[in-house]
C-alpha cells in the first residue's frame, strides 16, 4: 500500500502517492508504479473501461461526478479551428485507438476548419479540452520520462496519469464532463451513453 496524502485539483479531491504529486502539483515528479484512487463516494470505471481522451470512465458508475455544471468559461464563446490545432488533437486521440464518438467530433471540427466557420458549445469544449489535455500529457510524460502513450494504458499508472491530465483539462475552462460531446454525436449511438449525458443538453434548451 502506498502512503497516501490528499491532493486537491479543482473541486475533486484525490488520494495520491507522494511520488506522483508534490505540493506544487507536478514539479519534481518521479515515475514509479503509481496508483490513483478517487475519493470516497466517487465511482471508478476500472481497468477494463475504455478511455477516449475526452471521456472519464468514472462517469459510467457515478454520473453524479460533475465538477462543473455547465460550459464554464466557454459559455457563449466562439473560436476557430486551426490546422495545427486539429492535427495536435488527432495525434492525441490516436493514443486511445479508434473511437467512433471521437471520429464524429473530429469530423465536425474538420468541417468547421474547411468552411472557416467558428465553433461553439460542445465543439469548442471538445477542441479546447483535447488541445489542453494533449499539452498536459506531453509535459507530464516528459517530467516522468515515459511515453505519452501511458495516458491510454490499461494499468493503474495509466489511470493515474489519465485522470490527472483529464480533470485538470476540465478545470482549466470549468466545463462539465458531460459537455464534451455534441448531442448529435450522442444521438448517433444513444445506447453508448447514460441518461446523464442527454439530460445535460436537455436542460440547456
Amino acid at each position: 500500500m502506498f502512503e497516501r496524502y490528499q491532493y486537491k485539483t479543482g473541486l475533486v479531491q484525490y488520494a495520491m502517492p507522494p511520488e506522483f504529486a508534490t505540493a506544487s502539483g507536478s514539479a519534481g515528479l518521479k515515475y514509479r508504479a503509481v496508483t490513483l484512487s478517487l475519493s470516497e463516494g466517487i465511482g471508478w470505471g476500472g481497468p477494463n473501461t475504455t478511455r477516449t481522451g475526452a471521456f472519464d470512465p468514472a462517469l459510467l458508475n457515478a454520473p453524479e461526478r460533475v465538477m462543473w455544471p455547465d460550459l464554464g468559461r466557454l459559455e457563449s464563446k466562439q473560436g476557430y479551428v486551426s490546422s495545427a490545432g486539429l492535427e495536435k488533437v488527432q495525434t492525441h486521440l490516436d493514443l486511445f485507438g479508434q473511437n467512433e464518438a471521437n471520429s464524429l467530433m473530429v469530423q465536425r471540427l474538420q468541417r468547421a476548419l474547411d468552411s472557416g466557420t467558428p465553433i461553439e458549445g460542445a465543439d469548442l469544449v471538445f477542441y479546447t479540452h483535447e488541445l489542453n489535455e494533449a499539452t498536459r500529457t506531453g509535459r507530464l510524460a516528459k517530467e516522468l520520462n515515459v511515453s505519452p502513450a501511458i495516458v491510454a494504458e490499461q494499468s493503474e499508472a495509466g489511470y493515474a496519469f489519465y485522470n490527472k491530465v483529464h480533470v485538470e483539462s476540465l478545470n482549466k475552462y470549468q466545463t462539465s464532463p458531460f459537455s464534451v460531446y455534441h448531442l448529435d454525436v450522442l444521438n448517433a449511438n444513444p445506447g453508448d451513453w447514460s441518461s446523464a449525458w442527454f439530460k445535460f443538453w436537455e436542460q440547456r434548451k
